[in-house]
């Protein structure tokens, strides 16, 4: 999935605002999420949902909205295009003390749920990417997108992530069902992250009839390693609808 992008040594330049599913039990592992640890919804989040449904009701051909706040320095902007065909995106920022706010990543997957979470000023999130399916065509697919401002960079963690639930299993990233990352669950020293698996069958391109549902708890000091793996290993690569640039471990 992942392209070739520019050469590692090269720092990324962030990008600046220019206007105001039934469980395995076999396959979980060990450690899971204490439901009284869980923090309730943010509101924020709910906001989100809401602004997308009156931005898509208005009549304007093109709106952006202003930055809303979700938690710390981070918070979202959505941009509508378009009068009768009308396109949505919405993307994921920081806003430091001085008042300028940087796009950390352009487009915010949908998920039923939380599709971000944020600790001191790390964020992970679950952000589009552009890939091309086994059947030819190209889209948004959803990763893992981590960030930790001011600077940043936006890193693509999801491949070493996952690696921390398949390690030891007999499965690997070939097992992953593309596009089923779920709500991030937030809790007081880790993140629960959902997914889809298959064992696949042999010959088949099938993999619906043998799919179950992961559950990974990972630390935030976990995702800080991997993080600062990325960010010594990792390569600079772009985004290719967007033209962002993020750093990923191949």
């Amino acid at each position: 999935m992942a392209r070739q992008g520019s050469r590692p040594e090269k720092t990324p330049r962030p990008t600046r605002l220019r206007c105001p599913q039934g469980k395995n039990q076999a396959a979980e592992k060990e450690g899971r999420l204490n439901k009284d640890s869980v923090q309730p919804p943010m509101n924020p989040k709910v906001n989100f949902c809401l602004l997308i449904v009156c931005l898509l009701a208005g009549c304007a051909s093109e709106t952006t909205s202003d930055f809303n706040s979700v938690e710390g320095n981070f918070g979202y902007v959505t941009h509508i295009s378009g009068f009768t065909d009308r396109s949505l995106s919405a993307g994921f920022c920081y806003r430091d003390t001085n008042g300028i706010t940087t796009v950390v990543w352009p487009s915010l997957k949908i998920v039923q749920g939380n599709n971000m979470v944020v600790n001191n000023d790390t964020a992970v999130l679950i952000g589009g990417k552009a890939a091309v399916y086994p059947d030819g065509s190209e889209s948004l697919t959803a990763r893992l997108i981590a960030f930790k401002g001011p600077t940043g960079p936006a890193m693509d963690i999801t491949d070493q992530v996952l690696m921390k639930y398949y390690a030891g299993t007999g499965m690997g990233l070939t097992n992953f069902m593309w596009d089923t990352l779920g709500s991030l669950t937030k809790t007081n020293n880790s993140i629960q992250i959902p997914f889809g698996s298959s064992k696949g069958m042999p010959g088949s391109k099938d993999f619906w009839p043998t799919a179950f549902e992961c559950h990974l708890t990972i630390s935030w000091n976990e995702i800080d390693a991997v993080m600062q793996d990325v960010k010594q290993n990792g390569k600079l690569k772009k985004e290719k609808w967007s033209g962002t640039e993020y750093l990923q471990k191949d």
